[in-house]
C-alpha cells in the first residue's frame, strides 16, 4: 500500500512541477510588461477588499490596487 501511495505522490509531483508552468508564468509576465510599454489599458476583477485596497487579477496574475488610484 505504501508503494502505491508513493507512486501517486511521485505522478503529483510531475504534474504540479512541469517546466511548462514556468513558461505560463513568463508569457503572462511578458504580456503585461508588452502592454504597458504600449500605454495599453487592463481590464480587471476585484477578488477581494483589503483595509487598504483591493486583491485584483488582470491578465492572468494578481495584483493590488491601493484606494488611493481608485476613482
Amino acid at each position: 500500500m505504501k508503494q502505491l501511495w508513493n507512486k501517486i505522490k511521485e505522478k503529483l509531483r510531475t504534474l504540479f512541477n512541469s517546466p511548462n508552468k514556468d513558461d505560463y508564468l513568463h508569457q503572462l509576465v511578458e504580456n503585461i510588461r508588452s502592454g504597458k510599454e504600449n500605454d495599453r489599458t487592463f481590464q480587471f476583477k476585484i477578488i477581494s477588499a483589503k483595509n487598504s485596497g483591493f486583491i485584483v487579477k488582470t491578465g492572468g496574475l494578481f495584483a493590488f490596487v491601493s484606494f488611493n488610484y481608485m476613482p
